[in-house]
């Protein structure tokens, strides 16, 4: 059964508060709230909720800098739509959702900043914003969708790489007809 919704539009936190130390996730298999897809996130709208698989999470990492220190990770997330997002979780936000959320499972997501992509280099989804999640997001997690995909690809023609922006990700697929041992070249443009 669902959890219940409180008068700020999302439910309880998502995961057992009960003293027993049990943080499982409470599954929302009745979730009764209208989601939001990805791609009408927009930083004028505090308000939604989104529905989506986490494609990839990232290992926690700690960072240390003139502002002070602590942990991070970062998942990027699908809806069925196959619009993806990144969202990251520094500090207490790493602590408490890190354990909780796994690749692959579907989750409802509420209660994150949004705001545009700062760095293209640690952002390689096609979103132009990235969520940053905190200890009062909410994240729960859903039933298993099969209208949500695993992966997404925009494949491209390998001769179309050459028009390609430098250091964008593409997506190609091709068929290997050959493969040699590994060589050692020395090129002019490398000294």
């Amino acid at each position: 059964s669902a959890p219940a919704a409180n008068d700020g539009g999302g439910w309880n936190g998502g995961y057992n508060q009960n003293n027993n130390n049990n943080s499982k996730p409470i599954v929302a298999d009745n979730f009764a709230q209208q989601t939001t897809p990805i791609h009408a996130l927009n930083p004028y709208s505090n308000r939604w909720t989104i529905k989506a698989r986490i494609t990839q999470k990232q290992d926690k990492k700690t960072w240390n800098n003139a502002k002070g220190s602590g942990t991070l990770f970062s998942i990027t997330i699908i809806d069925e739509n196959k619009s993806e997002i990144r969202g990251t979780f520094f500090k207490e936000a790493c602590e408490k959702f890190y354990p909780q959320l796994e690749e692959g499972s579907v989750y409802y997501f509420s209660g994150g900043k949004l705001k545009p992509v700062a760095n293209r280099q640690f952002n390689n989804t096609k979103s132009d914003y990235e969520i940053t999640f905190d200890q009062q997001s909410q994240i729960i997690a859903a039933p298993e969708d099969t209208k949500i995909c695993t992966q997404s690809y925009e494949f491209i023609k390998i001769d179309e790489i050459l028009n390609i922006e430098p250091n964008t990700t593409v997506d190609v697929i091709g068929l290997v007809k050959s493969c040699s041992d590994v060589a050692t070249i020395t090129s002019a443009k490398m000294g």
